[in-house]
């Protein structure tokens, strides 16, 4: 039993360990933080589109 919570406490820590700066690299992604540069982006592209008289 003793071996048992060993191996979970490692494999807790290990997954930790690797899945922490992963975690910290998306969580602006995550959080939305860059969606109003992207509002503003569609924002630009859509009024830049071209005028709709073919002349």
């Amino acid at each position: 039993m003793a071996a048992l919570m060993v191996m979970v406490t490692v494999a807790l820590a290990v997954a930790f360990w690797l899945m922490s700066p992963l975690s910290a690299a998306l969580t602006p992604l995550v959080e939305l933080h860059p969606l109003p540069w992207v509002l503003v982006l569609v924002g630009a592209w859509l009024l830049a589109g071209r005028s709709s008289d073919s002349g």
